[in-house]
């Protein structure tokens, strides 16, 4: 505490870790990670399973200056690394041909209730 998680749009979640600057932040994506992919998950026909993630990491006000722009950073980094394969860790970098205003998902100011199914300690 006062560090959290929600679910958020389906397959992602958002940790938030309020008062956290870049670099811890980004040291707490690869220790999720960590703990994530070498965690292992049995199915009940006995079989191992091992899971892999990718994050993108965005800390305010370095990245943005609200909680849309924050998301939308955040959303970015995480494309990124999507695109160079699965698994990794990226943080918010302002490409030269990004626009404000354009490509950022629209978020509430506050995350509605509904968002939050579950908050998962960290």
């Amino acid at each position: 505490p006062p560090a959290y998680a929600v679910a958020y749009a389906g397959d992602e979640f958002i940790v938030v870790l309020p008062e956290w600057e870049q670099s811890q932040a980004l040291k707490k994506a690869y220790e999720i990670r960590s703990r994530l992919e070498n965690t292992p998950y049995v199915l009940s026909e006995g079989i191992v399973v091992h899971l892999q993630a990718s994050y993108g990491v965005a800390t305010y006000p370095h990245d943005a200056r609200d909680l849309n722009g924050l998301v939308a950073a955040a959303d970015q980094a995480l494309f990124s690394i999507k695109k160079s394969g699965n698994g990794g860790v990226g943080r918010f970098q302002e490409p030269s041909s990004f626009q404000p205003g354009r490509d950022k998902k629209i978020v509430p100011a506050k995350i509605p209730p509904h968002f939050a199914m579950q908050l998962y300690p960290l």
